[in-house]
């Protein structure tokens, strides 16, 4: 059936239900991450269809960052979509649906990867890597991840946190 109307935003399988998760649109790639997880679909409702704005769209409108986690495992053809966005547009035309985004003051890409060297991961297509800025976080310390662990532990459990296995016993490689 042809689509008949436009409504947004919609709860999405890629919101987390937290308060402070909902602030920020979130995708989590993977290889089989499509655009539709990114940007939206069509979807019928009785004998219609409505289009249903995806985690990008939504940050857009509203002017929110969007946090793609781990971008380095999509598809390069759905990393690639992405880079006409690093350029700042001030309007977005969707080639699938959705129509022309507006895209609010506040809206930026955050992208976290880990290393193309772990499995299944790989360089971001040239295009994006040129445009985007990148900052590499080095791996904790043992002793922060141990410092980590405690705070977590306390938080959760109160005194019960400071338990023997949070003791510098632990050893990382």
């Amino acid at each position: 059936p042809p689509p008949t109307h436009h409504r947004s935003p919609h709860r999405s399988p890629h919101r987390s239900p937290s308060p402070r998760a909902a602030k920020v649109p979130t995708v989590q790639f993977s290889r089989s991450t499509t655009l539709q997880d990114v940007v939206g679909q069509w979807r019928p409702v009785g004998e219609a269809c409505e289009w249903v704005d995806g985690p990008l769209y939504r940050a857009m409108r509203a002017g929110r960052p969007l946090l793609c986690d781990e971008l380095n495992l999509a598809p390069s053809e759905v990393v690639s979509f992405l880079v006409p966005l690093l350029e700042c547009p001030a309007a977005f035309d969707c080639p699938y649906g959705g129509g022309r985004v507006e895209v609010a003051a506040g809206f930026v890409i955050l992208a976290a990867q880990n290393p193309p060297h772990y499995a299944g991961r790989n360089p971001l297509p040239r295009p994006f890597a040129r445009r985007a800025l990148s900052y590499s976080v080095q791996p904790y310390r043992e002793a922060e991840v141990l410092e980590i662990m405690r705070r977590r532990a306390e938080a959760c459990h109160g005194s019960l946190g400071r338990s023997a296995w949070l003791e510098p016993r632990l050893r990382f490689t």
